[in-house]
C-alpha cells in the first residue's frame, strides 16, 4: 500500500480540523469529499492487491471481472457467494487433471486417509471367536472397507453381531 495515500489521509484531516477552527465551511466541505475520496481510493488499492495476491499481478484483471459479471448479469449466484472464487492457472491445470481422471475412472474417494486408524474383523483358520483388531489404513484394505474394515471400532462390532 502506497504510504502516500495514508500521508495524504492525515493531512486532509488535519486540513478539515484547521478550517474547522476558522469556521471556514465552504473549504471543510471541499477537505471532507477529498478525505472520502482517498479514502474509497485506498479501499480500491487494498482490495486490487488481495485480488493479486489471489490471482496474481494481471493489469486490468478487475475491469475483467466486473465485465464477467456485467455479462452474465441476473444469473443465480451460489449461496453463500463468498464461496465462488477465480481460480489461478495452476488450479485450472489441476482441475482438468482431475476431471480426466474422474471420467477415465482413475479417480479414487478413499473412505479415510492413508495412515488412519481403521478396526479389522480377524477370523482365525481354526474357526475360533474372530478378534477386532485396530491398524493403520493403507491402499490394499479398499476391497475390504465395510466388509471387514471398519472405521470404528463400533462399526466392526455391529458388523460381528450381523448375521452373515
Amino acid at each position: 500500500m502506497d504510504r502516500d495515500i495514508e500521508k495524504d489521509l492525515i493531512e486532509i484531516e488535519c486540513a478539515i480540523k484547521s478550517q474547522e477552527e476558522k469556521d471556514n465551511m465552504f473549504t471543510v466541505s471541499v477537505l471532507q469529499r477529498c478525505h472520502k475520496l482517498v479514502s474509497e481510493l485506498k479501499e480500491y488499492r487494498e482490495l486490487k492487491e488481495r485480488l493479486n495476491s489471489v490471482y496474481g499481478e494481471c493489469d486490468g484483471i478487475l475491469e475483467v471481472i466486473v465485465n464477467h459479471l456485467e455479462h452474465h448479469e441476473g444469473i443465480d449466484l451460489p449461496e453463500p457467494v463468498f464461496k465462488a472464487r477465480l481460480l489461478t492457472d495452476g488450479e485450472v491445470d489441476k482441475w482438468e487433471a482431475f476431471k480426466a481422471l474422474e471420467e477415465q475412472g482413475k479417480l479414487l474417494k478413499l473412505p479415510c486417509a492413508v495412515g488412519d486408524t481403521v478396526y479389522c474383523i480377524m477370523t482365525s483358520v481354526k474357526g475360533t471367536n474372530p478378534t477386532i483388531f485396530s491398524q493403520k489404513f493403507d491402499y490394499s484394505m479398499i476391497d475390504c472397507f465395510e466388509k471387514t474394515v471398519f472405521l470404528s471400532r463400533e462399526e466392526a462390532e455391529t458388523a460381528l453381531e450381523a448375521p452373515n
